[in-house]
């Protein structure tokens, strides 16, 4: 029978601080979380007058009351056009975000010649390149993408610009951990070079595409720059806007605008719940490959 040493069992009780501690902080990091998310959730089921007082507790909080404000927000806050905006925005540039920053990454992952080492720095330094919004709403203005019908297109193209340098680089990252016997296998079988990316490595990348989706959604989403200069009017406007332009008329009708926020963020939410198990995977690895 072994008895345990003084060392033993003090470093087994560091460890257990160290765990103890390391808990603790998620507690607290989650709590910064869901205690405005609480809040707003909350403050969305109340009446006006229990709302505006901007607090935690249950007075006012009835499903009636929830009933009433969803419904007025629907009715009066432009919300089904305005979020089939955001639908449309996220729905194209997440799609080409995807389809060209990894068969961008794919290349130059697989040609590691100096030319391509210098083209990838170039893409991923746009990660730190300011937006001069200004100067680009300028330029889309001049050849007619901006101010006017074609703005949406113009707002798209900004979106897909802008994220690239985000995706190329955790495409290539991950590409760069495929290995590439399995091209040569494929070449062998008689597999075309486009059949090659969409058929055996495009499969193959799905955890880090679920995650270039989900924030590339995330980003335009959640965007209120590029809607505000270029989907400004009611026909254009995106649901981040439509609450800008809600608050506006109501804003001190506080259990309106959090139900607006509540309804603005459900779409969102759901993606990520749906995926987030491929998020963080895609993520960490796209981050450290290579």
């Amino acid at each position: 029978m072994t008895t345990r040493t003084p060392s033993r069992t003090k470093a087994k009780r560091v460890k257990m601080a160290k765990r103890g501690l390391s808990e603790l902080f998620n507690v607290f990091v989650s709590l910064i979380i869901i205690i405005p998310l609480l809040f707003i959730l909350l403050n969305s089921f109340k009446d006006s007058a229990n709302a505006s007082k901007l607090t935690l507790n249950l007075d006012g909080v009835s499903l009636q009351n929830a009933v009433e404000n969803y419904r007025f927000v629907f009715e009066k806050g432009n919300l089904v056009p305005s979020m089939m905006n955001s639908f449309i925005a996220v729905s194209f540039s997440s799609f080409f975000v995807i389809l060209l920053s990894s068969m961008t990454a794919f290349i130059a992952a697989r040609r590691g010649t100096k030319g391509m080492k210098r083209m990838s720095n170039v893409i991923i330094a746009g990660l730190t390149l300011p937006g001069a919004m200004v100067t680009m709403y300028s330029l889309l203005y001049k050849i007619g993408l901006a101010g006017g019908n074609m703005s949406m297109i113009g707002a798209i193209l900004l979106y897909i610009a802008t994220g690239i340098p985000f995706a190329f680089f955790l495409f290539l990252g991950y590409i760069k951990g495929v290995s590439s016997e399995i091209d040569e296998a494929a070449i062998i079988d008689g597999v075309s070079p486009p059949g090659l990316f969409f058929r055996i490595i495009m499969p193959l990348l799905i955890p880090v595409t679920v995650t270039v989706l989900i924030a590339e959604a995330m980003s335009v989403w959640n965007d209120f720059t590029v809607a505000l200069y270029f989907l400004n009017d009611a026909k254009r406007s995106t649901a981040v806007l439509s609450t800008y332009l809600f608050k506006g008329i109501y804003s001190t009708a506080w259990h309106y605008m959090f139900a607006d926020i509540i309804l603005i963020s459900l779409p969102i939410i759901i993606l990520y719940v749906l995926l987030q198990k491929y998020f963080i995977g895609g993520l960490t690895a796209g981050a450290v490959k290579g």
